[in-house]
């Protein structure tokens, strides 16, 4: 009969294991010369965890489990990042990578707007193909600029069918890493289609969500058709958040709650502003967080509808198009719905001749300028022929003097592993 081997003593053993890692991490992190493999050390790692866990009388505020890695070398040069660097602690089976994934998105778009950080989104037209290569280059350009923080892919603009927003968004953000504001309108797909493209969006990563009437049907490529709408885009809102709550349209439980950041239209120059301002109301009610304009070539209307409601409840993003040619403002003017271009803006573009595309940049800067002290930030609309084009158009974002920690809803301890991967904003 063999004698069954004694357990080692959990506070030897603890002393042990801090020993061992901190010599591992001082060859690590101050001498360059590793002495075990990644997964040695994540093994070590984690049965201290485990023993401090079962013997929390044993944890000391010293202990490699409460402090950030290593010592870094002296040799690194200080370097203060333009944007967020979220660190990812070792993750071990995929629900870990997918639980930092929602916590970190959930945070970022909405932290942008609750700290006052100017907001500047890209907005994009998804192709009328399956190929999604030049919106890919697209949202690539504009994260290499550093000149806008997301893009926001339009829904089937103008009811003419195209690649899904949702599913173009999904895209962009696995191939880019830009974080998307994709459009959705319930007017092409039944309640159980909005609910299961969300789920999958949400199970992507896709986190913001900007809920539309959108384009009507008549205007698009089948005349005579009608839109589906078993819901409005207030309904739509109302769906989004009682999936966060963990539910569905009806109230039945879904495995897991979402972490979606809702977003809502609002025209400041519709035709009843009235109608406008109680479904705003309605909307802000049902769970909106933000809020993104029609597009707009004067502030005063937003001015005059912020007086009407009482003041923004919840942040807004000004619609901003750089036209470059008189024909195309007139035309938008006249046939676009929701858009007013007002008259003395006409007049600007008519006397500037050969030279409307200049104004349209000046106007653009100035309508940008001009949002920063009454808004939360903007969208620029990109030509559709000539997206790239909208990069050269953009101001620089002005950075905050600092970046302050992203709280991820990570323990400290779990961020204490020494491989990092760095995720964060464009």
């Amino acid at each position: 009969m063999t004698k069954r081997k004694k357990a080692a003593d959990p506070a030897v053993r603890v002393e042990e294991l801090r020993e061992l890692i901190r010599r591992h991490e001082h060859a690590y992190y101050v001498l360059d010369q590793p002495e075990v493999s990644d997964a040695e050390y994540d093994a070590l790692f984690l049965e201290l965890r485990r023993v401090e866990d079962d013997r929390p009388d044993l944890l000391t505020v010293d202990s490699p489990t409460q402090r950030v890695s290593g010592e870094a070398s002296d040799q690194f040069a200080k370097v203060r990042h333009r944007s967020p660097m979220l660190s990812l602690q070792n993750a071990f089976d995929e629900a870990e990578i997918r639980g930092f994934d929602k916590r970190v998105h959930a945070a970022v778009g909405a932290r942008l707007l609750r700290d006052g950080v100017f907001a500047v989104s890209v907005q994009l037209d998804p192709p009328l193909g399956a190929n999604p290569e030049a919106l890919i280059d697209t949202a690539r350009a504009v994260r290499d600029t550093n000149k806008a923080q997301f893009v926001d892919v339009n829904d089937n603009p103008r009811a003419r069918a195209r690649m899904s927003g949702i599913m173009a968004s999904v895209a962009i953000e696995r191939f880019t890493g830009v974080e998307t504001i994709p459009h959705l309108t319930p007017r092409d797909m039944t309640l159980t289609g909005l609910e299961s493209i969300l789920l999958g969006a949400h199970a992507e990563g896709v986190r913001n969500i900007l809920a539309v009437t959108g384009d009507p049907p008549e205007a698009g490529d089948y005349p005579g058709r009608g839109g589906v709408y078993e819901v409005d885009s207030i309904g739509l809102v109302e769906l989004l958040t009682r999936l966060n709550r963990g539910e569905d349209h009806h109230g039945r439980a879904i495995d897991a709650p979402t972490s979606f950041f809702t977003g809502i239209a609002v025209n400041p120059t519709a035709d009843d502003l009235g109608l406008e301002a109680e479904r705003f109301h309605h909307k802000v009610a049902g769970g909106a967080r933000f809020a993104m304009t029609q597009i707009l070539f004067d502030l005063e209307p937003l001015a005059a509808f912020r007086d009407r409601i009482g003041g923004w409840p919840i942040p807004i993003l000004v619609g901003v198009w750089p036209v470059r040619t008189v024909e195309t403002l007139v035309r938008v003017h006249n046939e676009t719905p929701g858009i007013v271009v007002p008259e003395h803006v006409q007049a600007r573009y008519r006397r500037a001749g050969a030279n409307a595309r200049e104004v349209g940049g000046e106007l653009g800067h100035e309508l940008i300028e001009d949002a920063r002290e009454v808004a939360a930030g903007v969208y620029v609309m990109a030509p559709f022929r000539v997206p790239m084009n909208v990069v050269d158009f953009l101001p620089e974002l002005v950075q905050p003097d600092a970046q302050e920690p992203v709280e991820t809803g990570v323990r400290r301890s779990e961020s204490s592993t020494r491989r990092t991967t760095e995720a964060g904003t464009p």
